[in-house]
């Protein structure tokens, strides 16, 4: 087998194996959030980075909300952590 007959080969089966990979199932993670049947962690972890960074940083402060926005907080699939807002 020539240098180039074992080039194209080489590359044909990487190829192959790319394609491959790009086609086989997997299973995908899903993000969840806190509710009857399940305790979510990305809540908490955000409310902890959002306190620490109220805390921390003068420039962190809370905005003031409009009743438009308290409305879509209020209508959160989730408790939001009040200290954090």
């Amino acid at each position: 087998m020539t240098d180039v007959e074992s080039g194209r080969r080489s590359r044909m089966v990487a190829l192959l194996a790319a394609v491959l990979l790009g086609v086989m199932p997997s299973t995908a993670g899903a993000y969840t959030i806190s509710n009857e049947l399940s305790t979510g962690c990305h809540e908490q972890i955000t409310s902890a980075a959002l306190r620490t960074a109220r805390k921390d940083l003068p420039t962190a402060a809370p905005l003031a909300t409009t009743d438009g926005e308290r409305a879509l907080v209020d209508d959160l699939q989730f408790t939001p952590d009040r200290r954090a807002l």
